[in-house]
């Protein structure tokens, strides 16, 4: 699949204007960083990642990395799902996930208890 890889136990996703990074991070943990410009900042901040073992696996065109009962899926499309036991828990719409334009983030609510930060359509 172009532009997406397996380094050293982690999934790298490469496309204009942004780098993904999905590791495992602990146990039923997986971490997925996105980087604008594609400079990546290795600083994690508060969360305190732990070895943890991951089983990655390419097939009919998608990635997989399981990390217990956690597993992320990343296929030919960029399209990005997280499932727990088999069941989605997340999955991104392609126009956010690889639309041609960087994540964009906004406030839901006056303040971070009404609700937090929700995932807003691209830039145009």
């Amino acid at each position: 699949m172009h532009n997406i890889t397996v380094n050293n136990h982690e999934i790298l996703v490469m496309r204009a204007g942004e780098l993904i990074r999905i590791t495992a991070c602990g146990r039923n943990a997986i971490r997925f960083q996105a980087f604008p410009d594609c400079a990546v900042i290795d600083t994690d901040y508060n969360l305190m990642p732990q070895p943890a073992e991951a089983v990655i696996n390419e097939e009919h065109h998608r990635i997989t990395m399981r990390c217990g009962t956690l597993a992320v899926t990343v296929d030919g499309g960029g399209n990005v799902s997280f499932r727990n036991n088999d069941r989605v828990i997340l999955a991104e719409k392609p126009e956010h996930t690889f639309g041609g334009r960087s994540r964009r983030f906004g406030k839901q609510g006056t303040s971070v208890l009404d609700g937090g930060y929700q995932l807003l359509a691209p830039r145009q």
